[in-house]
Formats: C-alpha cells, structure tokens, sequence
C-alpha cells in the first residue's frame, strides 16, 4: 500500500513539474524513478530476498540464482528507462553488457562441478 501511495504522489509531482518545467521533466522524470527504485528496493525487494535465501540456504547456486535474477530484473528497469528517453541502442549495449558479466560470473561459479565432471568422464 505504500508503495502505490508514493507512486501516487510521485505521478502528481512529475505531472506538476511537466506543467510548471516542461523542457526538465525528462531529468526529474529519471530523478523520481532512480528514488522510488531505491524506495522499492529497501523496502520490499531486501527484505523478501534475506527471507528467501533464509528458506533456500542449503540448495546449491541457490543464492547465484538469485543474484542473476536480481541482476536481470534490474537490467531490464534500466532497458526500459533508456528506451523510454530514445536510448535504445545503449539500452541494448548494456544488456549485452549484463549477459556478458553474468555468463562469466556463471563460469566461474560452475568451473569447479565442470572440472569434476570432466574428470568423470575421463574416466569412463
């Protein structure tokens, strides 16, 4: 509920500053958003992904997958932010950008299963 409450006021703002500034609603516009991402983050994202690594603490990447989930929700916030002020081709860099990170951080992660795994099928 709060949350739809700031949205609300927030939406009222940036349509006052539209009306009142309209050659500065685009950088109010980016302003607003980054404040509420961090509002929803503190409040409701940190909290449901400490009780969450808390129920699933023992199953394996469990916490890998998460920080990829995380990663890629906050990628395509930032992809929409871009597209939506005429930045699609750096929106699009910066998702090749966050795949990148990812599959290497993937990796690194998995090097030590795929190295067991391969000794395995020396083996064989």
């Amino acid at each position: 509920m709060t949350t739809i409450f700031a949205v609300v006021i927030l939406l009222l703002l940036l349509q006052l500053m539209k009306q009142a500034m309209p050659s500065l609603h685009p950088l109010f516009t980016i302003i607003f958003t980054f404040i509420f991402l961090q509002f929803v983050f503190v409040q409701s994202i940190m909290p449901w992904a400490r009780h969450f690594l808390a129920i699933i603490q023992h199953v394996p990447y469990a916490r890998s997958l998460l920080y990829t989930a995380l990663v890629f929700l906050i990628s395509e916030f930032m992809f929409t932010l871009l597209a939506d002020h005429e930045y699609e081709a750096l929106g699009e860099v910066m998702r090749i950008a966050v795949r990148i990170a990812l599959v290497t951080y993937w990796m690194t992660e998995l090097e030590p299963a795929i190295q067991t795994l391969s000794n395995l099928l020396k083996r064989v």
